[in-house]
């Protein structure tokens, strides 16, 4: 749909005629192709596209000690941004040996080139207070720089002189989806902006290294339910049919960590509306927290000061009918084109954003558009579309 069908056509001729461009004509390429990745390069690096927050700017930290903060809170160690630091430079070793076809360059040349601009574009963001400055980019860039003339020297042996053609040709394509695949999500991530929504960024409690569940179960949670500091759960009440996310091996999400658990039906009707956004081209969605034992909320309860944590009792974690969820690529879930595609089909699988903005009033807690809570389909509808909470539709209030 980016593209009408005679232009994709006629692209593919052009790659066809390419085999008959002159060497000269075929350098320029390179250095097209070559101008359009390192802008690629800068925008995804310098100003996080294709999702852009403005909760960046401000934002000045250095780190120098490699692999520092390349650990989860619980002690995890994060490989899956490691290897996309290492994966997005892997191009630059290969245009940097294309563009020197006649091998003038040493290898120490080409690393040089490599590691000045990781270092510029990570000394970039320091200075115009717009992320974070780690060594350990620097390292894992300058690592898939170096995979990059690895793999043009391998093809280079197998292809010949053909190698600069196939990788313009295959450098060609890749170049079109991926711009085309920016300009959709870059799209998507700003539809919130046409509806006026004020950007307040949103983070998810964190979880709890080991919780604590009770081996003996007291109730099954009613879809309806309602928890808040004025109608407490009963002391140590435990859901009945939890169940451990991570062993459910048909999940179409990811987890943060390897203990979260929930009601098996709320389960089961989360993992239907996550299978339905990947349907839709909607993915990268992760679980933070879901059901918390009484013990466990008195802990967060304790280290958080802020006043957005529910006491012990009133939390709606402990029910198992409720679950914070986030991305793999940034801490402003609400900005998000995964946010925006919850928001309007949660409700539809029995979902709702439990603290809804500017509803401080009616729930006691600010928004949170991380936070969803399991209480049927027909409720959830009712509640999505007339713009209510959940403690006002069980009072019967419609506006």
């Amino acid at each position: 749909r980016l593209c009408p069908p005679y232009s994709v056509f006629n692209f593919a001729k052009d790659i066809l005629r390419y085999q008959t461009m002159k060497p000269q004509k075929r350098s320029v390429l390179t250095v097209i192709l070559f101008m359009v990745y390192v802008l690629i390069l800068v925008g995804v690096i310098i100003f996080k596209l294709p999702f852009y927050s403005e909760s960046l700017i401000g934002t000045r930290t250095i780190n120098l000690i490699p692999f520092l903060g390349s650990f989860d809170e619980n002690g995890v160690f994060i490989l899956r941004e490691i290897v996309s630091n290492v994966l997005i430079f892997v191009p630059l070793g290969i245009y940097l040996s294309m563009l020197n076809d006649k091998d003038t360059w040493p290898f120490a040349k080409k690393l040089l080139l490599i590691v000045a601009l990781t270092v510029t574009l990570e000394a970039l963001q320091f200075v115009f207070a717009i992320g974070v400055a780690d060594i350990t980019d620097v390292l894992a860039n300058t690592f898939g720089g170096i995979i990059g003339i690895g793999l043009y020297n391998v093809f280079f042996k197998i292809l010949g002189s053909r190698t600069n053609l196939t990788a313009n040709v295959l450098a060609s394509v890749i170049t079109v989806f991926v711009i085309a695949q920016f300009s959709y999500l870059f799209y998507l991530s700003n539809i919130t902006m046409a509806h006026g929504i004020e950007r307040v960024p949103g983070r998810a409690l964190p979880a709890i290294d080991s919780p604590d569940v009770a081996t003996t179960t007291n109730a099954q949670p009613d879809e309806l339910l309602l928890v808040n500091p004025d109608h407490p759960l009963p002391e140590d009440f435990v859901p009945v049919n939890l169940v451990n996310l991570y062993e459910q091996r048909d999940r179409c999400f990811q987890l943060e960590t390897t203990d979260i658990m929930l009601c098996e039906d709320v389960y089961e009707a989360m993992n239907a509306l996550f299978l339905a956004a990947g349907r839709d081209g909607v993915e990268e969605y992760v679980i933070t927290s879901g059901y918390r034992s009484e013990a466990e909320q008195e802990e967060i309860y304790a280290t958080v000061t802020d006043g957005t944590a529910a006491k012990p009792g009133t939390s709606e974690h402990q029910t198992g009918l409720a679950f914070d969820v986030g991305v793999t690529y940034s801490q402003d879930f609400e900005h998000t084109p995964q946010f925006e595609w919850l928001r309007e089909h949660c409700a539809e699988y029995g979902f709702i954003i439990r603290y809804p903005e500017g509803m401080e009033s009616s729930t006691g807690y600010p928004y949170e558009p991380w936070h969803y809570r399991y209480v049927g389909k027909d409720a959830a509808t009712a509640i999505m579309d007339s713009g209510i909470t959940l403690e006002q539709f069980c009072a019967g209030v419609l506006r």
